[in-house]
């Protein structure tokens, strides 16, 4: 994780998945601050990862990761939004 980090700057979709790490999940990942709280960012962050193991067990997949083609797409309007401030 700190390769890619150092490789393509810290990043997270929805601050919660890194593509190239199936089956990993963080909380409090970087642009997944909402700027309320951490009891509603934790919230909302667990309830994303929820759903994201649902839908594999419903899939009967065995493995969740975050494709990269949507981390750069998010990546890059969190960077957009970052400048506007």
């Amino acid at each position: 994780l700190a390769q890619f980090w150092n490789e393509n700057r810290l990043q997270a979709y929805e601050g919660v998945s890194i593509p190239g790490f199936p089956n990993f999940f963080t909380v409090f990942g970087p642009y997944g601050y909402v700027g309320s709280s951490y009891f509603a960012l934790i919230g909302a962050q667990t309830r994303h990862i929820v759903r994201c193991l649902d839908t594999a067990r419903d899939r009967r997949a065995h493995r969740v990761e975050v494709r990269r083609e949507a981390n750069d797409r998010y990546f890059a309007e969190m960077m957009r939004k970052r400048h506007r401030q």
